[in-house]
């Protein structure tokens, strides 16, 4: 009796070292040294991480707190509040384990540091699944997306999505969404049929403009899809698009502005969508590649409105600046276009070129590539765009890119870019530019006294983090007087040049003269357009508000 009452304590004793394997005595510490460094980086790397990033914190603004918008102020307060008098707690705890460990001595873990430390655990993954849906795939997963659409040609439309596995890309369409009746193949480019792939483009032609199609992915899933082809040049069609910069993998902003776009507009409102360039911070960043995919974001609009990007500087360098890493693979695998089966690297240029155009009634939109060639416009693709602009001489002509010709933010703007496109600006009637890279809103209205002035607009609100435009460290001669800028009711910085000739400082600015209005905020830009009246909207992320509207009559 009295040995089975000795086995039975012996068996809920804490063990001594003496009572342990030799082979268990280094996981044991190793996981006490876990255990302190868990502690540590709450009780300590984060009020000190805090400390260093205050003022970009500050900056920020607010953000996306597991759903509830609050001030970034307020959300470090939070995390400081629960996390580091469990990481002091958890670090003394740890540190006299430690200790005691090293004597090999006995140590009796209480239930405080273990709650502590699951509440530690608990929150960072669910931090992680929050704001990184795609977190497995870094783990080599695939990912399973799509579908999305963009134009392709003047009749046609081009289908991707992506599987886990290697599978036919295929899918059935037609105008009755009970019959579909037709079929299309592809492959991982939409050139190549035949064979299975884990990436599928589709590209359908021959399509009846300003028609409403359905279409479905046979093995991809049971969902009825639909689009709507573009109107011809002559059909007067009203035209609603929407356009901004630097999603740069912010799922946070992404999701509030594609929510904002579907509120106000909703996906019948829309007829194609663009990014000006840097969608992720790396191209090989699978993950956030998925943020921009995510049904959250644009992945909820784009299989029925035409989702089209440019090529930011980000599109250009990996994770690890991997320098045999293919030019841009991902973002010219993810957005094909017609040009990829037909252009060739020109002479003294690193890519093809990121560039090409498609209508949508009477508007002419081009997209331009500010990186293949020296990280300007290259003379072929200069040499395109007048000929591309000739032929469309009648419509509404924009322009997107990425870098800011006119900028009042942290790059400034880009003389030598400006040098190229003034002249065609005037030539060829432009009459709006978007492009994105400083992370502000800006309009400039370019010859504004002259018959053919262009509207030039730097809408990167898409998710980058804002610039600290008032700070001299981060602006230098450029930084924001406050004389001359002001907070507005949001809590914005906003800059109008143009009211006021008393300060000099701006005029080292090339394009200084044009510059209208700028504020620093997340934002989205909506054009409309109807016969010769175009009106360019924008609206601030946080709550769908309008920041600016102007209106151009086209004569």
């Amino acid at each position: 009796m009295e040995n089975n009452k000795k086995g039975r304590f012996s068996i809920l004793k804490i063990p001594d070292y003496k009572d342990l394997p030799k082979w268990k005595i280094p996981f044991k510490i190793f996981g006490r040294i876990i255990m302190f460094l868990l502690f540590l980086v709450c009780g300590v790397g984060l009020p000190v991480a805090v400390a260093i990033f205050w003022e970009d914190i500050v900056y920020q603004g607010t953000y996306d707190f597991f759903g509830v918008q609050l001030s970034t102020i307020v959300i470090a307060i939070i995390a400081l509040s629960i996390l580091v008098p469990i990481g002091i707690y958890g670090l003394i705890v740890s540190v006299k384990m430690i200790i005691t460990d090293l004597q090999m001595k006995k140590f009796r873990l209480t239930l405080a540091p273990k709650i502590g430390a699951i509440t530690i655990i608990i929150l960072s993954i669910s931090a992680v699944l929050y704001y990184t849906p795609g977190w497995y795939l870094y783990l080599g997963i695939n990912p399973k997306w799509g579908p999305y659409i963009a134009f392709h040609g003047d009749d046609g439309m081009q289908i991707s999505w992506d599987t886990r596995s290697k599978t036919e890309s295929k899918i059935v369409y037609g105008t009755d969404p009970n019959n579909l009746d037709l079929e299309a193949t592809g492959g991982e480019y939409f050139w190549e049929t035949g064979e299975k792939s884990l990436h599928h483009c589709v590209a359908i032609t021959g399509l009846t403009s300003n028609q409403k199609y359905y279409y479905k992915i046979p093995g991809f899933d049971n969902n009825l899809y639909y689009f709507t082809t573009a109107p011809s040049p002559t059909s007067g069609e009203e035209v609603s698009f929407t356009i901004l910069g630097d999603t740069q993998g912010n799922l946070n902003i992404q999701k509030q502005n594609i929510g904002c776009m579907n509120a106000k507009f909703g996906i019948e409102g829309l007829n194609f969508t663009v990014v000006c360039g840097d969608n992720v911070n790396d191209d090989d960043n699978i993950a956030e590649w998925d943020m921009l995919f995510n049904k959250q974001s644009y992945g909820k609009i784009a299989p029925y409105v035409p989702y089209h990007v440019s090529s930011g500087n980000h599109e250009c360098g990996t994770m690890n600046d991997d320098p045999d890493y293919p030019p841009r693979q991902n973002l010219k695998l993810f957005h094909q276009n017609k040009f990829l089966k037909t252009r060739e690297i020109e002479p003294g240029d690193w890519d093809i070129g990121y560039y090409y155009s498609f209508n949508y009634s009477n508007v002419h939109m081009v997209i331009l590539d500010n990186f293949n060639s020296n990280e300007e416009l290259s003379d072929g693709q200069v040499d395109w765009l007048i000929q591309d602009l000739e032929r469309n001489s009648d419509n509404w002509k924009f322009l997107c890119f990425h870098h800011s010709m006119y900028s009042s933010s942290d790059h400034g703007s880009y003389p030598d870019l400006a040098e190229i496109l003034e002249p065609i600006m005037h030539e060829q009637q432009i009459h709006a530019i978007f492009y994105g890279h400083d992370h502000i809103y800006e309009y400039y209205e370019v010859n504004g006294t002259e018959p053919h002035k262009t509207y030039c607009f730097l809408c990167a609100g898409g998710g980058g983090s804002l610039k600290q435009v008032t700070n001299p460290e981060k602006m230098g001669e450029r930084v924001w007087p406050t004389e001359q800028s002001y907070v507005n009711e949001w809590g914005n910085y906003v800059l109008e040049i143009g009211s006021w000739t008393t300060d000099d400082r701006f005029e080292t600015q090339y394009g200084w003269e044009w510059q209208v209005y700028a504020e620093r905020t997340h934002h989205y830009m909506q054009v409309s357009v109807d016969g010769n009246v175009a009106t360019f909207n924008a609206y601030r992320t946080v709550d769908n508000s309008l920041i600016k509207s102007y209106s151009y009559v086209k004569t």
